[in-house]
């Protein structure tokens, strides 16, 4: 049982960290480990629990940056507002980071380690008691600043109401690879950090979420596909925050 994990990172220690969402699930930032074993790092701030933490990252400096959304399940929502939250593993604890994204999910940062990337993909569902709303989809920017603190935040491009992105990747040239939601385009979007399209890689169903492998496989982008993985070859070179 993973615990409703969806975004999944490895530490500095060689832990595999996991977002572990609702629906049934832990509603934690989770440590996997041999075997299977779920632990759980944090799963409330102040006695609120979590909504469904989503997609991780883990910045250069230790802390980890997660993404809390709530798209599906029955539990009660306990925040008035969907944050992205930074865990410090020397306090134990999580804290709010921003909620200037209405919905987020994907989050990344910069190989300079100065940016948090963060996904707005806010299908409009219904939450807080309040009608549904209309779409919104969006990539956004915030400076990382001393301590972990976010802020400059900036909207870095707006997409159509019928899909934004979901899980990003970074090559080494700082280059975002987004996994594409819009049915009408299916596929991975190479964005700059100003948010301009670079290129499309088409796919042939929809795609989640890509990461780049390691040491000599840098150069290959591995995404999951409906319900398969994939990969293909590219001229790029991937980032990863954690050596």
């Amino acid at each position: 049982d993973s615990g409703q994990s969806n975004g999944l990172m490895f530490d500095k220690s060689g832990r595999l960290l996991a977002a572990c969402g609702a629906n049934h699930g832990r509603r934690a930032l989770c440590v996997i480990g041999e075997g299977g074993k779920v632990e759980e790092l944090v799963t409330n701030v102040d006695g609120q629990h979590f909504n469904s933490p989503n997609d991780l990252v883990v910045h250069p400096r230790g802390f980890v940056f997660f993404s809390d959304p709530r798209y599906v399940g029955e539990e009660p929502i306990e925040f008035d507002q969907m944050w992205v939250f930074r865990f410090d593993f020397s306090t134990g604890k999580a804290v709010r980071a921003t909620a200037e994204v209405t919905k987020p999910n994907g989050v990344i940062v910069s190989p300079d380690g100065n940016t948090l990337y963060v996904a707005e993909t806010n299908n409009g569902s219904p939450q807080f008691g309040e009608r549904a709303k209309e779409p919104k989809m969006a990539l956004h920017a915030f400076t990382i600043g001393k301590g972990g603190s976010l802020i400059n935040h900036r909207k870095l491009v707006e997409f159509d109401p019928a899909g934004g992105i979901d899980g990003m990747t970074m090559d080494t040239q700082g280059r975002i690879y987004a996994a594409f939601r819009n049915p009408d385009r299916f596929g991975i979007k190479v964005i700059n950090s100003e948010g301009k399209e670079l290129d499309f890689l088409a796919t042939p169903d929809l795609p989640t979420n890509c990461c780049f492998g390691r040491d000599q496989d840098s150069g290959t982008l591995y995404l999951t596909i409906g319900t398969g993985l994939y990969r293909i070859k590219t001229d790029s070179t991937g980032f990863h925050t954690v050596e």
